[in-house]
């Protein structure tokens, strides 16, 4: 019984040491900074022409309308979208080492989209809140990903 119990106890040692056996790290690996890049584009290109069939229905509805209401909607409805592709970008995950600056541009998307839900009005007419979003991806190299 005895050479049982020590195979068995190896056996589990070398599990552990191999991080077998349900450890924590079943992430894959992280993203190079040139592939995350052309997969946000791709991603990025991808959202856009759906965001601007929803921008284009939302236009002609203000436009039917030309309410206040109607205006504020067509911002809003467009602002969802950016908000829906801002977190599909994030799911990506941060290249190694691009964490930080990763996370510094979505959050500067989320506060585009933020000021843009406040303030409807002259989001519609300025396109205003999306400045430092837009400087941020481009900077980082996603220039498909500017609203």
């Amino acid at each position: 019984m005895a050479p049982v119990a020590g195979i068995a106890a190896t056996a589990f040692l070398i599990f552990a040491l191999l991080g077998c056996g349900g450890g924590d790290d079943n992430s894959e690996p992280s993203l190079t900074k040139a592939a995350f890049v052309k997969q946000g584009n791709a991603l990025c290109k991808k959202e856009r022409k759906e965001r601007d069939k929803v921008a284009e229905a939302a236009v002609e509805k203000y436009l039917a309308e030309e309410t206040p209401e109607a205006k504020k909607e067509a911002v809003i409805a467009v602002v969802r979208h950016y908000e829906q592709t801002t977190a599909h970008l994030a799911e990506l995950g941060a290249p190694e080492g691009e964490e930080k600056e990763v996370a510094q541009m979505i959050e500067a998307m989320e506060e585009g989209a933020s000021r843009a839900k406040a303030d409807p009005e002259r989001a519609y007419e300025e396109f205003y809140p999306f400045k430092d979003a837009n400087k941020a991806v481009e900077e980082y190299g996603l220039t498909e990903c500017t609203a």
